[in-house]
């Protein structure tokens, strides 16, 4: 775990009605009376949310249908600059999204029906051999392909490897005592660490760890801490003092620091762990199933364990109108990755109470906090399971 501060452009409009009204207003008060070019601004803000293909391949090719009819040197001397290189940079990623998002179900299909060829060329040579009990593989339908853009979709806005950064353990966290100090911390805090190959698999723990941060800022690991305590006979003594040092911090009103955040997450993980090995057996009887179960990644049974044995934990969901859901984030088809859906976030940069967001601990270029409707949908769609705020664990249709 740490914190990525590389996030959005501190520029960038927080709504696509700011960003179409910005421009015709600046424009139309230093520059007033050219109306045609005011208005092909407002035009041109409007689409950059919501393009089509070919909008998007417009507007990727000719960057000057807001500026070009206006020289360098006048944009700079009105201080816009940056606006021009903000607007430009926007568009070129709207465009590149919407020729993702075009060419997805395609690419989809054509790997399903590879993977379909080779799966069924296999059967056939196996089911010839003694003992064989394998089963006949499908196609991929059409329906399915769909539901997998979206996951697609999701990873498309994850962060490459290389540009993920950590920072200081001894950073502190801030007293994280409002809505909006709450969301701000959401939208910089990922499961990635780069020094840790488990925190690969730590999406559930660190979707469990926000949802505390949400409930109740520092408070809300409250809960948390007790259920590590009662299984302390798997904790070192250094882990112990660790322990009892964020819980007194706490206690005192002391900031933490991200290395308290960090202990939480991984601590919280190898308990969910414990629980999943102890119980492997029972949650998948079926011998094949076990052998193919990712046991590295937290599965939804050992997640409603948690949950069903942590009433308190639990009741922060419904207190706050929280699902917890578990995604496909890579268009793969395997659901895999938890994360924090919220129906009633509040922060003054993203809007007005109940503002609608997803929470996704992988390190995602935009930030964490994903509020853009669009975006929004590729988390539902693509929902397998979920513990949803009226306290009841729900398998999507």
């Amino acid at each position: 775990m740490f914190f990525d501060t590389d996030q959005k452009p501190a520029a960038a409009p927080s709504s696509p009605q700011q960003a179409a009204a910005a421009p015709g207003g600046w424009f139309g008060g230093i520059l007033g009376g050219i109306q045609k070019t005011a208005d092909a601004a407002v035009d041109y803000a409007r689409d950059a949310w919501n393009p089509t293909p070919a909008q998007a391949e417009e507007k990727q090719n000719s960057i000057t249908h807001l500026f070009g009819n206006f020289a360098d040197s006048a944009l700079n001397a009105a201080g816009f600059g940056g606006l021009r290189v903000a607007e430009a940079k926007e568009a070129e990623r709207e465009a590149a999204r919407a020729e993702a998002r075009a060419k997805a179900p395609k690419e989809l299909r054509d790997e399903a029906d590879a993977k379909y060829e080779y799966d069924h060329s296999s059967y056939e040579r196996d089911k010839k051999k003694p003992g064989f009990k394998g089963t006949e593989p499908k196609r991929v339908d059409d329906k399915e392909i769909e539901r997998r853009v979206h996951g697609k979709m999701i990873d498309y806005e994850y962060k490459d490897n290389a540009d993920i950064q950590k920072v200081d353990p001894e950073q502190p966290v801030g007293k994280l005592d409002t809505p909006e100090a709450r969301a701000s911390f959401l939208n910089s805090f990922v499961q990635n660490d780069p020094n840790d190959p488990k925190s690969a698999h730590m999406c559930g723990p660190t979707a469990l760890v926000a949802a505390a941060i949400v409930a109740d800022g520092p408070k809300g690991l409250s809960p948390m801490i007790s259920s590590m305590e009662k299984d302390a006979a798997h904790l070192t003594e250094e882990q112990k003092k660790q322990l009892t040092d964020i819980k007194d911090k706490i206690k005192n009103n002391t900031d933490l620091k991200a290395g308290d955040i960090q202990f939480m997450q991984k601590q919280l993980y190898e308990q969910l762990q414990r629980n999943q090995t102890d119980n492997k057996n029972k949650d998948y009887p079926n011998e094949a199933d076990r052998d193919k179960a990712d046991h590295n990644a937290i599965n939804s049974k050992t997640m409603e364990r948690y949950l069903k044995d942590n009433p308190a934990i639990s009741k922060m969901f419904r207190d706050k109108d929280m699902n917890l859901n578990l995604v496909d984030n890579s268009g793969k088809g395997t659901p895999a990755h938890w994360v924090l859906e919220m129906r009633n976030l509040y922060d003054a940069k993203w809007g007005a109470p109940k503002t609608k967001a997803y929470y996704d601990p992988w390190a995602r270029k935009d930030g964490q906090l994903v509020t853009d409707e669009k975006q929004r949908g590729d988390y539902k769609d693509t929902t397998n399971w979920r513990y949803d705020s009226n306290g009841q664990f729900i398998t999507p249709s």
